[in-house]
């Protein structure tokens, strides 16, 4: 969502790469456990984004995606 909002920064990126490296070792993924989680993100994440319908993601940027941003910067290592 970050990316798409053009709101990506890379201490936001590092801070999404940790939080996936932390979540990964809670649920004990393997490299393919965390493939997939990612694939179903991924379209999760399409499946969202297409009802938000044309325009409606710009406020979903401006609250959840900015949201996320702040969250992810807060986490970098």
């Amino acid at each position: 969502m970050a990316e798409q909002c053009g709101l990506l920064t890379d201490r936001a990126e590092q801070g999404f790469e940790a939080e996936e490296r932390r979540l990964a070792r809670a649920e004990k993924l393997d490299a393919e456990g965390i493939t997939k989680a990612r694939i179903a993100a991924g379209v999760a994440f399409a499946s969202e984004y297409q009802n938000r319908g044309l325009g409606g993601a710009r406020g979903w940027c401006r609250t959840e995606g900015a949201d996320a941003v702040r969250r992810f910067e807060a986490a970098a290592e």
